[in-house]
């Protein structure tokens, strides 16, 4: 049993070896194909381009070019694969197959950019594009002794003849425009609404349950024209602008 799991090992060692060097192989063809071709090259085509970091991004296949007054285009050899694991500036060089056109490519890959907002969710809906989208109405949100002051603050609070403050609040919402900004939702998101507000034989749980876009869709169509306004106030996760979570921002616990 020993020598036959070495035998595994070492069939296993020599098709990656065997890999390498074929990817080592095409990398200094193509390298050699480059150099060889830059010495001929009567132009040079600059290409920039940006990403962000950890998203895929591969250099184009082709690229268009002028020959003798006509747009036509030419197949690319690149001098290596894009990477976007690091942040920052990248040159890649290559290299037009018929017409030998140098190409230099600077891809810009952007640090990823996370943040979260509270506010009333006016719509969601899927565009022309089938893309989905959401209105969202940002609001600022307070909770506990700072609801009360941020309250206090505005005014929105009631006094006893004294003038001292009767009511205790949980949660205090400070509202300043209205206005309705538009997101584009992640093509993979996660919807999260409080199991016993679309189930009522849950009452008094305050879990979390996911549901898909058309579940989202109907319970904010349920409660868009509610007295209760604050049924519509979610919380976005956001990626580079982008809503990678929408979640049920839960009023009476924090």
């Amino acid at each position: 049993m020993k020598s036959e799991a070495r035998v595994k090992v070492f069939i296993s060692l020599i098709v990656i070896l065997i890999f390498v060097g074929l990817k080592i192989t095409k990398d200094v063809e193509n390298n050699s194909v480059i150099e060889a071709v830059k010495e001929d090259c009567v132009k040079l085509v600059n290409l920039d381009d940006e990403v962000y970091q950890d998203d895929i991004y591969i250099l184009p296949e082709e690229i268009d070019i002028l020959e003798k007054g006509v747009i036509i285009k030419d197949k690319v050899i690149w001098d290596k694969i894009a990477h976007t694991d690091t942040p920052g500036k990248y040159m890649y060089e290559g290299c037009t197959e018929v017409y030998n056109y140098g190409v230099n490519l600077i891809l810009n890959v952007k640090e990823n950019v996370y943040d979260r907002k509270v506010g009333y969710i006016r719509n969601i809906y899927i565009n022309s594009n089938n893309e989905m989208n959401i209105e969202f109405d940002t609001v600022e949100f307070y909770r506990g002794e700072q609801a009360l002051d941020e309250a206090v603050k505005d005014n929105e609070v009631e006094r006893d003849e004294y003038g001292n403050v009767i009511n205790k609040r949980e949660y205090y919402v400070r509202n300043l425009s209205y206005d309705k900004e538009v997101y584009k939702i992640n093509k993979f998101p996660v919807f999260e609404l409080i199991e016993m507000e679309i189930n009522h034989e849950q009452r008094g749980s305050g879990k979390l349950v996911n549901v898909d876009f058309e579940g989202l869709q109907k319970y904010i169509e349920n409660y868009n024209n509610c007295d209760d306004e604050d049924r519509l106030l979610f919380y976005l996760d956001l990626k580079n602008n982008e809503v990678m979570a929408i979640v049920r921002q839960y009023l009476k616990y924090n």
